[in-house]
């Protein structure tokens, strides 16, 4: 299998269903422009590339309804570039959209993923359940996505929410990679394990700091809470069985934080932003995931690359040809030192529908502002 990550958590999954048959591709929540939650926010990296660069495109996978997720522009602009129309993958708590998303998208092919019930598509075998936390989370109608064929399994939790503390919890995910298992077939040869890690509340906590010597002490205690919750997940139980993290057919691929205040304002924000980096989170839970003797790979899913999967957990990457980043990740250097302190910008909800190009024109606008007020303090300087 293969996963091209096109930032945050859109990814393009390709599968070929059978020995010599053509693959299969399916697009996961497609968020294509710039900006995202009442274009305060936007997309890190930007990426640029064709919708037609992802033909041929046999489904489109949506999670659930969260806006970085569930873009409606990035559905119209697909609808509107795509000559052949894939059908649209949804769980069943999505069908309140039905009328709204058959008024928008002419002649669209609707497919409902019901709980825990897999249907076959173009010869794969996909299914879905809903976030399995048992604890309340605003995250509680998410679907994770589970495609396989006769050798490989793909797994994505997107923002879902997976009890590892618990037995149960370790077991049922195991549990979806064997023949035995939930969704039938033979046991896999090759896993592949997406998740989406944002560390929002390492974000958060930097927000709420009064002063740079507070962001640290903040930031000490946002990395031993994730070392926490990383322990948790790997430590083995008492009865000393854990099948999950002793696969080594696995592979951990570990996506997401690609939202940024819009790169085009030239903000001091983002600066201060995701304190810990995917990066970060890699090497966190590989050192966790040594010290208690796993077995499964753990690897970063880089914007832009293709990540082909290959037998025994290992990763091949290699740069995507259609698709062009415009950011680095050095314009989003964490650093402490800035003293952004006064209240975050934020931005008014409206009911129209909203002018695509409008964020794009107004950049120019308030760039040069900024421009201006910098010039400006340097005379007075």
């Amino acid at each position: 299998m293969e996963i091209l990550a096109l930032g945050h958590s859109c990814y393009l999954l390709e599968m070929v269903p059978a020995p010599e048959a053509a693959p299969v591709r399916i697009l996961a929540d497609p968020w294509l422009d710039d900006y995202v939650i009442g274009d305060v926010q936007g997309r890190f990296p930007r990426l640029r590339f064709e919708p037609e660069s992802l033909l041929p495109l046999h489904g489109i996978f949506i999670s659930h309804s969260h806006t970085d997720h569930l873009d409606p522009y990035s559905l119209v602009k697909l609808w509107a570039s795509l000559e052949t129309r894939p059908a649209i993958l949804l769980p069943e708590s999505l069908r309140f959209l039905e009328s709204l998303l058959r008024e928008s998208l002419d002649g669209v092919e609707l497919i409902y993923l019901t709980d825990r019930q897999p249907i076959s598509f173009h010869g794969l075998s996909v299914s879905g359940f809903f976030n399995p936390e048992t604890a309340p989370t605003n995250e509680d109608d998410v679907m994770a996505l589970v495609v396989r064929n006769e050798r490989e399994v793909f797994l994505s939790e997107s923002d879902a929410v997976f009890p590892f503390y618990h037995p149960e919890g370790r077991d049922f995910i195991a549990g979806l990679f064997e023949g035995d298992g939930l969704f039938g077939g033979d046991g896999a040869e090759t896993i592949c394990y997406l998740t989406t890690k944002n560390e929002g509340d390492a974000t958060m906590a930097m927000l709420a700091a009064r002063d740079g010597e507070d962001r640290m002490r903040r930031l000490d205690l946002s990395v031993e809470r994730t070392y926490d919750e990383i322990q948790q997940m790997y430590a083995p139980f008492d009865d000393g069985i854990d099948d999950l993290w002793q696969d080594t057919r696995l592979v951990r691929l570990i996506g997401g934080q690609g939202i940024c205040y819009p790169q085009a304002l030239e903000t001091e924000w983002n600066h201060v932003l995701f304190p810990i980096r995917l990066s970060d989170r890699v090497r966190m839970e590989r050192e966790i995931a040594d010290q208690c003797g796993c077995l499964h790979q753990i690897e970063e899913l880089i914007p832009g690359q293709v990540h082909r999967v290959l037998t025994g957990g290992n990763i091949e990457r290699r740069p995507c040809d259609v698709v062009q980043s415009l950011d680095r990740e050095e314009e989003r250097a964490f650093a402490p030192e800035i003293e952004v302190f006064e209240q975050f910008p934020t931005a008014p909800l409206v009911d129209d529908a909203r002018d695509h190009a409008q964020p794009h024109e107004l950049d120019g606008t308030r760039t040069s502002a900024h421009n201006s007020r910098s010039q400006a303090t340097e005379v007075v300087i």
